[in-house]
């Protein structure tokens, strides 16, 4: 019987009967350390990390039982033992093709990102929007993190981001350049300090027409890092904004 895992947002597990509940404080965090590394040994040190910032003595005992309910609440669910099995070492969660939302998400971008080098915008984009739908939320939001965890929602953030920016490449190059501003506004939101960013907003601007938000969104860029780094745009910024200025057909679709 099948599982749905969802990292990407508040963990959530959903089989057939509904959710399957994982409450408390650690509980969760022992699920999402299990499922980045879905169908692997993973070590109770690595657990520990994954629940504590600094793991107590104790640990590998309270482990041991946050796995034992684990278990309960799978078996409830209707899961077979072989769910979760205990391993010289370890922990293994079994998990299958499409039940994990991170593994949706990562396969789905990386095809996208084949699409678009390959040259054919309109498949990126199709299999970027999927990957986007995936998230609801910050990656792990809401859960009592350790170091490890924290790390990884980091890192999947970051690649939500990265999916983000190649959707928006995507959309310039399929001459999508009205929808490509709304996307890379969100995307300065997220990173302030990103001067690629800021110049793909400045070219889907000056694609629609927009000149002077352009020249306007290069100022915004100027100022924030003026305020934020003490440094002034890099050559290809004040480039493209020369070229803003000037109109130059270069920037044309």
């Amino acid at each position: 019987m099948r599982l749905e895992f969802r990292l990407l947002g508040p963990l959530e597990v959903v089989g057939h009967a509904g959710p399957v509940h994982t409450v408390g404080r650690r509980l969760p965090a022992v699920l999402a350390t299990l499922l980045l590394h879905a169908n692997r040994t993973v070590t109770v040190g690595r657990l520990a990390h994954g629940v504590w910032q600094d793991p107590p003595g104790g640990a590998s005992s309270n482990i041991r039982t946050y796995v034992a309910q684990l278990r309960a609440a799978f078996a409830a669910a209707g899961q077979p033992p072989s769910r979760l099995l205990t391993e010289a070492g370890g922990y293994r969660l079994a998990v299958a093709d499409g039940e994990l939302d991170v593994a949706s998400f990562e396969a789905l971008a990386q095809a996208g990102e084949h699409a678009l080098r390959r040259g054919d915008p309109g498949a990126a984009q199709d299999l970027l929007q999927r990957a986007k739908d995936l998230w609801r939320g910050e990656a792990l939001a809401g859960l009592t993190a350790g170091r490890l965890l924290q790390a990884e929602a980091a890192r999947l953030d970051w690649l939500r981001l990265s999916a983000m920016a190649m959707w928006a490449d995507a959309a310039l190059a399929a001459g999508r350049h009205e929808v490509a501003v709304a996307e890379l506004a969100r995307l300065v939101s997220a990173q302030p300090l990103c001067e690629q960013t800021w110049a793909k907003l400045m070219l889907a601007l000056y694609r629609c027409g927009r000149r002077a938000e352009a020249l306007a969104a290069y100022q915004r860029a100027y100022r924030l890092l003026d305020q934020q780094l003490g440094l002034v745009p890099g050559r290809p910024l004040q480039q493209l904004q020369r070229q803003v200025l000037a109109a130059d057909p270069a920037l044309d679709p």
